[in-house]
């Protein structure tokens, strides 16, 4: 049985500029994760505006609110998956 894994994907603020587009972070995810013989059971994604009450937000790292990582969260805690924190690229 394979090692189980899930990749998140978020949207980088331009302040991080240089960073990698979601496509490009999903591509080394998946790289990386058969690298270390991982099963990718699922991609989460952080890369469009979402609703907050009354206004449309960015899915910006300082907001815990974010549906993607909101999702994986709690199939994390249902035990389906495991997390384990890593960059892709340096």
């Amino acid at each position: 049985m394979s090692r189980r894994a899930a990749i998140y994907i978020r949207t980088l603020s331009e302040t991080q500029g240089g960073k990698p587009s979601p496509s490009e972070q999903e591509v080394d995810c998946q790289r990386l994760a058969k690298q270390k013989g991982l099963q990718v059971v699922c991609v989460y994604r952080d890369v469009e505006k979402y609703r907050v009450g009354n206004r449309l937000v960015e899915p910006s790292g300082s907001r815990s609110d974010r549906l993607g990582l909101l999702a994986m969260r709690q199939r994390r805690h249902q035990r389906r998956i495991r997390c384990h924190s890593c960059l892709a690229r340096g």
